[in-house]
């Protein structure tokens, strides 16, 4: 599960919450309007690291990328 802005409050929240039901989650945040200490604060709560990319949901070949070479079913547009 892909999950834009997943730094943020709301993001961090949904990504917390599908990782405690065994979601593999990547967060995709630029770190605009969030930090970095957030993907640990999951980490702790949820007893695993999600994968983190640092970018922008503006940039289409990054996404293009991303949805290529990762295993993603789903995206939550937190961003």
């Amino acid at each position: 599960m892909l999950i834009t802005g997943g730094a943020g409050y709301i993001g961090a929240h949904v990504a917390l919450e599908w990782m405690v039901r065994g979601e593999e989650v990547l967060i995709l945040d630029n770190l605009c309007n969030s930090h970095r200490s957030a993907i640990d604060r999951i980490c702790t709560l949820a007893g695993k690291r999600p994968g983190f990319i640092y970018g922008d949901v503006r940039n289409r070949r990054m996404l293009d990328t991303l949805l290529r070479d990762y295993p993603i079913d789903a995206v939550v547009h937190c961003a």
